[in-house]
Parts: structure tokens; sequence; C-alpha cells
């Protein structure tokens, strides 16, 4: 996968974009962290080089350490300063597509959390040290079955990601948006707030409840 590598490292570990790079300044690749240079003259479109590139360094991997890095600083920052973060959720029930705070629950992020089945990219954890959310992001390997079948055991959100080219870092938000795939536990159709979701849903727990008494 050929790059023009926008991103980079600062000495803060933080992810610079090439129009915010200053001149003097260390940069480094997110994937093999090996020193950047800046090529930000009188060429048509600025990036980052590689000064000596390691032999494991890929495009794939640039990719996903970079998105990763900045999904996880987004998360972070927003438990700190207590902001919702915000997913787009289509209901199962009425089909109402609204927002869903992840964090209303969650309050610490880890990265590649181990968790003995699997080391997810992202993991949301709760008050109680409980993994509820985890993001994974796909660049060309998606998770195993058993990681899968394990976070649907553990009713364990999963959040897949898919990204297709380095466009995709350029606004993380719109990234989440129309390339994320979510899997949600069936008790999650209760956040919608659709009034009239709601009113069915409590008729068909009605309904429900009064067919099992009759057994």
């Amino acid at each position: 996968m050929e790059l023009l590598n926008r991103f980079a490292e600062d000495n803060n570990g933080k992810i610079i974009h090439i129009s915010k790079a200053l001149s003097g300044t260390d940069y480094y690749c997110p994937e093999c962290k090996e020193k950047f240079i800046l090529k930000k003259g009188d060429i048509r479109q600025h990036h980052f080089a590689h000064n000596h590139a390691s032999a494991n360094c890929s495009g794939e991997g640039y990719l996903h350490k970079t998105f990763k890095k900045m999904l996880f600083e987004k998360i972070r920052n927003c438990i700190n300063e207590k902001r919702p973060m915000n997913i787009i959720w289509k209901c199962n029930f009425c089909h109402t597509i609204l927002p869903v705070n992840l964090l209303t629950k969650n309050c610490d992020v880890k990265d590649e959390y181990d968790m003995k089945v699997c080391k997810p990219d992202i993991a949301l954890l709760n008050n109680k040290g409980d993994v509820d959310v985890v993001f994974e992001i796909i660049v060309t390997h998606k998770p195993e079955d058993n990681v899968l079948n394990y976070y649907k055991e553990k009713s364990i959100i999963l959040i897949q990601i898919e990204l297709n080219s380095e466009n995709d870092l350029e606004n993380i938000d719109e990234t989440l948006e129309k390339h994320s795939i979510i899997k949600f536990p069936p008790d999650l159709s209760n956040f919608c707030i659709n009034p009239n979701c709601i009113s069915r849903r409590n008729n068909y727990r009605i309904r429900r409840r009064g067919k099992s008494r009759r057994f």
C-alpha cells in the first residue's frame, strides 16, 4: 500500500498532520518509530518521508497504528473532559437512527488491553473494570471467529472500523460514521429514545410475558 505519509508522531507521541508540521522539529513514523524527513518545500504534495525505514514497516501498519493512536487520544480526551463519545446506531426494533454515547458507563480506555483470549485495538472499561466496548481497526485482517464469538458471549459491543486509504485519517469522526460496522448485544435496544418505539417495545414485552404464562 503506497501512502504519502501525511501524518507523523512528534516527540510527545502525538499525531501531527503535515499541514501543522514545523521545520526543525523531529517527527517519527507511527508504525516503525524511525525518524521522518519533512518534505515541505516547493513540491506539489507535502509529506513525511522515511530517513531509514524499518524492513517491517508497511503502509497497512502505518494506517492502522496512526488511526488507532488518533482514536485512542480522542476517546481519552472525551473521558477526561467529560464529553460524550457518540456513535450512530440504528434501532433494530423501529429502525430509528440516533447517536449513542459509549461513555455513559465507561470510565477508562486501554490500548491493546489483554483479555487473555485477545487484545483488542482499543477497549472501554466500566467502573467495575469490565470491558463493555471494543474497537477493532481493520485494514487487511478481520478478527478471528473465536474472538468474535468471545465478544458475543460476553455481550461486549464490537465496533469494527474498516480503513481504505490515508484519506480515512483526515477526519476520524467521518470515518467512524461511514466505515464502522457495529455489533450490539441485544439489551442495547433500550437506548432508543423514539417514544413510539418505547411504547411498542413495552407492549411487545407485555404480550410476550402473557404468552409465557399460558404454558
